[in-house]
């Protein structure tokens, strides 16, 4: 609300101050072509046989801490590095103890509409890191699209099979520090980058088959065998996936990480159903109790979920410790992915495929030339299954008693490897996700 905002600009590696000289208030281009058109359509092919078919564009206009980030750059928030004095033996003093005078306004001169990095540093006693967005920054959108044929078989149950996919373009990115190693100044810290580069496909073949609650029995059988690609992660994702660490090797050269998603997952089955145990009043079996026997023996009811879906992928880094390039990636001898029976917790990959040799001395800033996402982590299968017992009570009101065992058969979910080459246990797993078996009693009143 105060024009307190400022943006780095690479024509001058200067500070553009916001409403000042010319410079738009925000900093930031509007963007105005966001088009959104939609279609689609049904056709009734046979009585029990149809067909339907969509597209859309779809805008996301998401704000990624952008109104943020422009906040807090200098001369509104400025950085300062106070060291510690120590003398020549123990104990010493601590001298922040004492209490260390900080900058409380920035002298800037009247009317600037640019300060020169040669001013920050001067004013300021130290390097600032600095915030970049692209001034022509614009909102990302999707292309959604499908083609599905759905055909009834018997009154209660359909399957469907069709193509669904979607390109995506145009996405916030936070491609990391572009002043890496003074590439643009030396007079200036690291220098964090958003565009609207981000970019992503997905395509699929799915299939499902479902049955409405007939006969006492529903069930809903879907299946999805589908590739997801992008050239890296979203922004609030930006290392911090599966013991990854997904900075960009070169902030300018984004197309190196074009590969599959990190949440992609090429095969996904998931089963669901309810049935209503023969039992009691009605059914085929006990039908014909009384009192007591028709109380505990009738209205059960058995639930299950089953879902197995393929691994995750594995983004392979030399020294994701560092924070001054995380990402980077080594050089690829072979691949790395051992065939199953080989995996071991231990060394869960071919941690040999590797080679960090070349990325010495002055090459330690190097580009490897592994991709990313190259390894896939391990499966992930889980039975959760409950059952419902359900007691009138009176004409409208009955109790439910739920018997309900999540991660039935205790399978182990494990996470993925390690994945960092700098760190212990590269290669090896040492963590699991999700939960062991649950078992839960619960008991409600309806009325």
């Amino acid at each position: 609300a105060s024009g307190h905002d400022s943006n780095f600009d690479p024509a001058t590696n200067g500070i553009l101050l916001a409403g000042q000289g010319g410079n738009p208030g925000s900093l930031v281009l509007p963007d105005r072509n966001n088009f959104a058109p939609r279609v689609g359509f049904a056709y009734q092919i046979t009585s029990k046989t149809v067909l339907r078919a969509g597209y859309g564009i779809y805008y996301s206009p998401e704000n990624d801490a952008r109104s943020e980030m422009l906040a807090k750059n200098y001369p509104f928030a400025v950085q300062q590095y106070i060291p510690n004095s120590v003398g020549a033996g123990l104990p010493f003093a601590y001298t922040l103890d004492t209490g260390v005078p900080r900058i409380t306004s920035v002298p800037v001169p009247a009317g600037t509409a640019i300060i020169t990095p040669q001013l920050v540093q001067s004013a300021s006693g130290a390097k600032q890191n600095i915030f970049f967005l692209d001034p022509n920054f614009q909102t990302g959108y999707s292309q959604l699209f499908n083609f599905t044929l759905q055909r009834e078989i018997g009154a209660a149950t359909t399957l469907e099979a069709g193509y669904v996919g979607s390109m995506s373009r145009k996405l916030p990115y936070q491609v990391g520090n572009l002043n890496l190693n003074n590439r643009i100044t030396s007079l200036l810290g690291q220098i964090q980058g958003q565009f609207s580069e981000g970019s992503a496909s997905f395509h699929s073949l799915q299939a499902k088959a479902t049955r409405r609650f007939t006969g006492h029995l529903s069930f809903l059988a879907s299946y999805t065998y589908g590739k997801n690609m992008d050239n890296g992660p979203a922004p609030f994702n930006l290392g911090h996936n599966q013991n990854s660490h997904n900075q960009p090797q070169d902030p300018f050269r984004l197309s190196l990480e074009r590969a599959v998603a990190d949440n992609d997952i090429k095969h996904n089955l998931v089963i669901s159903s309810i049935y209503e145990l023969p039992f009691g009043n009605g059914r085929r079996f006990f039908s014909n109790l009384s009192g007591l026997g028709r109380a505990i023996v009738g209205r059960w009811q058995a639930n299950v979920i089953f879902v197995a879906h393929s691994g995750l992928p594995v983004n392979v880094v030399r020294n994701g410790q560092s924070g001054t390039a995380p990402g980077l990636r080594p050089d690829l001898l072979q691949d790395p992915n051992l065939p199953s029976s080989e995996r071991t917790l231990t060394k869960y990959f071919n941690t040999a495929a590797f080679d960090i040799s070349p990325f010495t001395g002055s090459q330690a800033l190097a580009l490897g030339n592994a991709g990313r996402n190259v390894v896939r982590g391990p499966g992930f299968v889980n039975v959760d299954f409950s059952v419902f017992k359900e007691i009138m009570v009176r004409e409208h009101a009955k109790a439910q008693l739920r018997f309900e065992f999540f991660n039935l058969m205790n399978t182990p979910h494990f996470a993925n490897p390690n994945s960092d080459m700098s760190a212990g246990n590269f290669g090896s797993i040492t963590q699991t996700i999700a939960n062991p078996r649950i078992i839960q009693f619960a008991a409600k009143i309806e009325f």
